[in-house]
């Protein structure tokens, strides 16, 4: 009875492991929409996501936390966890100069 009972436990274990290990993750990018720095939520192309201040900006790592150095407009890459709200562990500022998505371009005749 305890042998069975070890083996049940050893593969509860071996599958709770596995399952960690398959974590989903994501990648993608978009234009910042908004930036709630005390929840460390951004919202990226219509999506919020969680941005803990843990992160750094990849293209300037001392320069603090990303979601402190972002701002309406800005284009970023971005990947993380998925989840209940998914987490954004790695950042890059891909285009610095906020973006303007109000305008729109000339017609050409």
């Amino acid at each position: 009875m305890i042998i069975q009972t070890r083996r049940i436990l050893a593969i509860l274990g071996g599958l709770a492991l596995s399952w960690a290990a398959h974590a989903a993750t994501f990648e993608d990018n978009g234009t910042v929409e908004s930036i709630a720095v005390g929840a460390n939520q951004v919202r990226i192309d219509g999506k919020t996501y969680l941005l803990p201040n843990r992160v750094v900006e990849s293209n300037s790592p001392n320069a603090g936390p990303a979601i402190l150095q972002l701002k309406e407009g800005m284009f970023v890459v971005f990947s993380g966890q998925t989840g209940q709200m998914d987490t954004i562990e790695s950042l890059a500022i891909h285009l610095r100069q906020p973006t303007d998505t109000t305008k729109t371009s000339p017609e050409t005749p």
